[in-house]
């Protein structure tokens, strides 16, 4: 006889492979029977929830959150979560109030004070976004996004000085350099290090470079992301979206 949660357990693999393959879709079709017999399973109601999200079903989306936290009221995660669901519905204060509550949950995270630093960002408070990326940063020296972010506002608020500091630290953490002629992105540096260059065939080294090459221009590819976060609207949601994913 077969056992419907050991059936669905087999399945949560395939449903997970299909989150990450961006078929929410199918997902959310999968996700459907066994949720009907099983509310309260927990696990599947966050992937649900996260599946709505990336569709921008964002008041179904909000719905399950609400539902998780009464039955995980001390769940950080959940409530960061919802918070950018509700910077989505245009509700900048339960947004804020979401990060407040995933903050005092874990107040050591830096990842969510960056996030939260987004919606102060988002609803012009500066110097409130000031803090929070500074907070992130005092956290986590090495977070280059962060970095370049609190370059960003800082630039806006006119401490141009302090902006050029982060920014030097982000791009040295991020790996990027400039020209020397302008401010563009210039060919990242490439050093091929062996052992034995004599047993180093001139095919293995070209193999390296181009290895070298296309992993700097995904770098730079997100590094640009990175840089028009606060002055493009559709980056800034890139971004968010980009949040989420990350934590999947």
């Amino acid at each position: 006889m077969n056992n419907p949660e050991k059936t669905f357990m087999n399945n949560l693999e395939n449903i997970k492979q299909k989150m990450s393959a961006e078929k929410y879709l199918e997902v959310i079709s999968l996700l459907k029977p066994h949720l009907q017999g099983n509310e309260y399973d927990l696990e599947a109601l966050h992937i649900r929830a996260q599946a709505n999200f990336k569709l921008e079903k964002f008041a179904e989306s909000l719905a399950d959150f609400d539902y998780l936290l009464n039955l995980l009221p001390k769940n950080a995660d959940i409530y960061a979560d919802r918070g950018l669901v509700r910077h989505f519905l245009r509700d900048a204060q339960g947004a804020l109030a979401d990060f407040d509550m995933a903050q005092e949950i874990e107040p050591e995270n830096p990842f969510r004070y960056a996030c939260r630093a987004f919606i102060w960002a988002a609803v012009g408070n500066f110097e409130n976004a000031v803090k929070d990326y500074e907070k992130a940063i005092e956290l986590d020296p090495d977070d280059a996004v962060a970095h370049n972010n609190l370059g960003l506002l800082q630039e806006k608020l006119g401490r141009n000085d302090i902006a050029q500091k982060h920014f030097k630290v982000a791009d040295k953490l991020s790996g990027v350099v400039y020209s020397s002629q302008n401010n563009d992105l210039a060919t990242q540096k490439v050093e091929i290090s062996t052992k034995n260059n004599t047993q180093t065939s001139e095919n293995n080294i070209t193999q390296n470079n181009q290895q070298k090459t296309s992993e700097k221009n995904i770098k730079n590819s997100y590094w640009s992301i990175f840089k028009q976060v606060f002055t493009e609207k559709d980056k800034f949601k890139e971004f968010l979206y980009f949040i989420m994913g990350k934590k999947m």
